[in-house]
């Protein structure tokens, strides 16, 4: 998962198209390599641009292996739904990466704990903006469910599965595993999102 920075213009600009002159040179490959060189002759190395565009990428200076893996990962790139409170998706998925990598946790455990906080937000912003909810007691319909009225919506919202039963002890996680889900592992991960706040 990788956070994007999208360039728009407003439907209200008076120059709509000296406005789009201006994003399709930003957007373009010249501006973007020039940007890239720029941020990491100011930084170093550790501010290479990932840049989107391939062309870019080809004329940075990453080695054989690190441009092949680059390169590759476009064929297998897949972008999520835009929905409101969709920045807690990215978010939270990175701090399950992070948690496994860094912290040797488990996967399953880390990325389900991390669902329910993502579940959380989505649901909060779609009330927050007045738009239905999984959890509306007694206004989902099959229709819904099945991807009917508002179902596509409502599904891309829910983020990667279903709400955590509340109060679960031991929980079926995908292929048999078992974890607890009780206030040690979740506290645990909430001083690790207090760290990275701070």
């Amino acid at each position: 998962v990788v956070d994007t920075v999208q360039s728009v213009i407003m439907s209200a600009t008076k120059n709509k198209e000296d406005a789009w002159e201006f994003v399709k040179w930003w957007t373009g490959t010249d501006a973007q390599l020039t940007f890239a060189n720029a941020l990491e002759s100011l930084m170093g190395t550790s501010a290479r641009y990932a840049a989107a565009d391939p062309e870019v990428l080809k004329q940075l200076p990453w080695s054989n292996t690190e441009l092949e893996s680059l390169l590759g990962q476009f064929e297998h790139t897949a972008g999520l739904p835009a929905v409101p409170g969709n920045y807690m998706t990215t978010r939270m998925v990175q701090y399950a990466f992070n948690d496994t990598v860094s912290d040797n946790a488990n996967p399953r455990e880390t990325l389900y704990l991390n669902i329910k906080d993502i579940n959380e937000e989505l649901t909060r912003k779609r009330k927050e903006l007045h738009l239905s909810t999984l959890d509306d007691a007694g206004t989902e319909t099959a229709g819904a469910r099945e991807g009917g009225t508002d179902g596509g919506n409502l599904q891309s919202a829910r983020g990667l599965t279903e709400s955590v039963p509340a109060g679960a002890q031991e929980v079926d996680a995908p292929g048999g595993q078992k974890f607890q889900d009780g206030p040690e592992t979740e506290n645990a991960i909430e001083e690790r999102r207090d760290q990275d706040e701070r």
